[in-house]
């Protein structure tokens, strides 16, 4: 394990130690969050649009309060660009992908508004420390190449934020909880430091609260 993915949950556990420390342990309500997100890159400064990519997410949730959700979530996010019909220098065609998939340990502080306890809405900022950056790219009569984001000139950050808002369901069961989340997740600020490129997700979140 590297040195940045060791500082990387060392600074979550510690967050989520003193947030259960914080609060009475009745207070407390735990629980496991799962589900899938669409995400995407987008840059104000290119014309490209990158395909948006289906990921998966999940972790453990805590509400110290009724009003507020935190916990400890992976997260992968990634997108790719598709070139069909282009020639290299022979003339020849060309199709080609490539690639970035980020992984993520997030913490979300979302603050929670709920209706007859059964309808409630979401929204609060996502705090994101990234784990790893990979790059691929395929072309034809080439095959698959695979490299760190570093040697690419995509230096991702670090840290990342995001704004979450949504909506969602409590479905109570014999004295537990089952809730289904809709969320979109769009980024505050640019996750590289030579360009301005944001993430972008929406995510379906089934959770369990034992």
């Amino acid at each position: 394990m590297s040195e940045a993915i060791r500082i990387t949950w060392a600074i979550g556990l510690l967050v989520a130690t003193a947030l259960l420390a914080a609060v009475p342990a009745h207070a407390q309500d735990m629980g496991f969050h799962a589900g899938f997100a669409r995400t995407n890159l987008w840059s104000p400064d290119t014309p490209l649009a990158p395909d948006a990519n289906i990921n998966f997410t999940g972790g453990i949730s805590l509400r110290p309060t009724p009003g507020l959700q935190t916990g400890l979530m992976y997260s992968r996010r990634s997108a790719g660009i598709t070139l069909s019909g282009a020639r290299d220098p022979d003339g020849q065609t060309v199709d080609a992908a490539a690639g970035i998939t980020l992984e993520y340990l997030e913490i979300p502080i979302i603050g929670r508004y709920s209706r007859r306890r059964v309808v409630h809405w979401i929204a609060g900022p996502v705090l994101a420390f990234k784990l790893s950056c990979e790059a691929e790219a395929s072309i034809s009569r080439i095959g698959m190449l695979e490299t760190d984001c570093d040697r690419t000139g995509f230096d991702a950050k670090f840290f990342d934020l995001g704004l979450a808002l949504g909506m969602g369901l409590t479905i109570p069961l014999t004295g537990r909880s089952v809730l289904i989340d809709l969320l979109y997740n769009i980024g505050l600020r640019s996750i590289i430091e030579a360009d301005t490129v944001k993430h972008r997700a929406f995510g379906f979140i089934l959770g369990f609260s034992p």
